[in-house]
């Protein structure tokens, strides 16, 4: 067998998976936006930092360092796990944060950005469509 015949049987499968692994992530991060805005316990915070996520095409991602207290007076320092491009706020901004109560360190920021809704609808999309698209590949290349 060819290397070429080789690499045209791997490949799309290898992309199938990859986009529905991109898809499945996107959809966790509007599941854990849906949670936190559901159940999460919102309060006031300051975003500490912005920490800079550089990706190979000279862009990348801020992700903010939250700092706040629990309804119960518990002091919380976490970073977002949804990040964005242009930041989402400034260096020593007073935000509101919306924390899990049963998990304080799982917290985002309360805005349609920082709440991950709108990052997770993308990506599954983009996950989606690379998936099909990797599928038709497939079976092109094994139908041939």
């Amino acid at each position: 067998m060819r290397l070429q015949e080789v690499v045209g049987q791997v490949l799309p499968p290898v992309f199938v998976l990859a986009g529905l692994g991109f898809a499945a992530f996107g959809a966790h991060l509007i599941r854990t936006g849906r949670r936190l805005r559901d159940h999460g316990v919102r309060v006031p915070g300051t975003v500490v930092r912005l920490r800079w996520d550089s990706n190979d095409s000279g862009g990348g991602t801020f992700y903010p360092l939250l700092r706040f207290r629990t309804a119960d007076g518990a002091a919380v320092e976490t970073e977002s796990d949804v990040g964005t491009n242009p930041a989402p706020a400034r260096e020593g901004q007073q935000v509101t944060v919306v924390y899990d109560p049963e998990k304080p360190r799982r917290a985002r920021m309360d805005t349609m950005l920082g709440q991950g809704a709108a990052l997770g609808a993308v990506m599954v999309a983009f996950g989606l469509v690379a998936a099909a698209v990797a599928l038709a590949v497939t079976v092109v290349v094994l139908s041939s």
